[in-house]
Order: structure tokens, then sequence, then C-alpha cells
């Protein structure tokens, strides 16, 4: 109903803060270690898996973190509605998305240890993030019930 403020439920703009938090400490940490290496971080090498340059990278990360604060801040807000058609798109796309990578994570950790892409575990958990950020999305769009306010 237009004009009615509506609780969003708090868990899923929770769960979605906390992913795109962890997210953020990706980008961070790995430009951190880029411009001013600290002990505390795994070496510039062990966040980039060389798919793309670095640049290109950064760029398409600020691009996802930026659709991902819009999604969480909307949801949060109430102004994004469950949308039962749309849950399953991103249900199937965070599932595969996720299988793979952990497919990736297990084959990087065993059988295909020598090659860069399967070798490099952070970028492979920060997908597994980016996975994880889809599947509770369509999670929302599948269970998310606003109830009108009290007030």
């Amino acid at each position: 109903m237009i004009g009615v403020r509506h609780q969003p439920p708090w868990h899923y703009s929770s769960a979605l803060a906390v992913l795109a938090s962890l997210f953020v400490f990706r980008i961070v940490a790995q430009l951190v270690t880029l411009w001013l290496p600290v002990s505390f971080l795994p070496p510039f090498e062990s966040w980039h898996s060389n798919v793309l340059p670095y640049p290109l990278l950064v760029l398409s990360q600020v691009l996802i973190l930026g659709l991902m604060l819009r999604a969480t801040v909307r949801i949060h807000t109430g102004r994004m509605s469950p949308q039962p058609e749309t849950a399953k798109w991103f249900l199937i796309a965070g599932g595969v998305y996720g299988a793979s990578m952990l497919a990736r994570l297990a084959l990087g950790l065993t059988a295909l240890s020598e090659s860069n892409w399967f070798s490099h575990w952070l970028p492979t958990l920060f997908h597994i993030v980016l996975a994880s950020f889809l599947l509770v999305l369509g999670l929302f769009h599948r269970k998310g019930v606003y109830a009108p306010d009290s007030v």
C-alpha cells in the first residue's frame, strides 16, 4: 500500500550489512597491502589471483559494494519489498556461485594447488561472501514479510 510505512525484518538487513562489511574489509585490506604492507595481513599477492588487472578489479569491487550497500539500505529502511518471483533467481545464482567457489577452494587446497587461480584461497573466501549475499537476498525475497508499524 502506497504511503504506509513498513517495518523491515532486521535479520536480513543485518546479515547483508555483515557480508557487505566483510567485502569492505577485503577491498581495504588489499589496498593496504599494496600501498603499505603490514605484518598482520597477508601479502598483496595473496589477495589477488591475477584474473583481472588490479585497477579493473578495484573498480568492479567498488561497483559491487555500491550495489550491496544499496540493497542493504533499501531492505533496512523498508523501501524494498519482497518479490517472490525474484527470489529463485538470487537463490539459484547464489547457490551455483557458492558451490563453484567451494569447489574452487577444495581443488586449490588439493589437486590444483599449483594453479594460482585455484591456490589463492583469500579471493575465493570473499567470493563465498558475495555468494552468501546473493543467498540472503534471495531468502529475503522468498520469505521477507513486512508487518505494518503499530504507530
